[in-house]
């Protein structure tokens, strides 16, 4: 009977070790070790010093074999949103968001939604297709970075109650996948800000 006893709390340490290790992962970690995992891919996702990521998620392609039916094909693309933390969040029940990966083709790593609303959006897409997605050019860290900075139309804005804020876009090519990062110039920040987020991508995989 000791030795069962034994076994048990040997086992049961184990689990809860498991869950006390996954759950300290940062979450830049946990997205990065998925990247690896699920898409074989090495990516950096930078933490920031304002903004919490509230929402991740694999994207997947569509499954063509039956075209009436909206399945999941091969994992494609990892998705991040960087958010300004807040005491306010989303709600959303199990049902909820099952129907949102369904409909998306997506897979959460983490769900969490502040009110506040997302700052950044940042997407890793395998290089099926290398054409850049914005048409001027700038040069950061010594890379080609194509981008777009798009003042806000302050009449779409006052229409949907919505403070406006123009938005730095940026599109960065490597061997095997690119970066779409959208960077929404509110709160402070400036294109300046931006450019220097991208710019810590790009001094890690460069």
């Amino acid at each position: 009977m000791k030795k069962i006893g034994l076994l048990f709390l040997i086992v049961l340490f184990g689990v809860m070790v498991g869950c006390i290790t996954k759950a300290d992962v940062p979450p830049h970690e946990e997205v990065e070790r998925k990247a690896e995992e699920v898409l074989g891919v090495n990516i950096y996702i930078p933490e920031h010093p304002k903004y919490v990521i509230g929402t991740s998620a694999i994207g997947y392609g569509r499954d063509l074999s039956n075209i009436e039916e909206l399945k999941r094909g091969k994992p494609n693309s990892i998705s991040v949103e960087f958010f300004i933390e807040t005491d306010d969040r989303m709600d959303f029940t199990e049902e909820m968001i099952a129907e949102v990966e369904e409909a998306n083709l997506i897979e959460f790593i983490h769900n969490e939604q502040f009110d506040a609303g997302s700052i950044i959006s940042l997407s890793v897409v395998l290089n099926l297709n290398k054409e850049p997605m914005y048409f001027k050019e700038i040069e950061i860290e010594g890379k080609t970075v194509n981008y777009e900075h798009v003042e806000a139309d302050e009449s779409v804005y006052e229409s949907l109650d919505l403070d406006p804020n123009d938005v730095a876009m940026f599109f960065v090519i490597f061997d095997d996948f690119a970066y779409d990062i959208i960077y929404r110039l509110k709160d402070g920040n400036t294109f300046d800000d931006a450019k220097q987020f991208v710019s810590s991508i790009i001094k890690e995989l460069n």
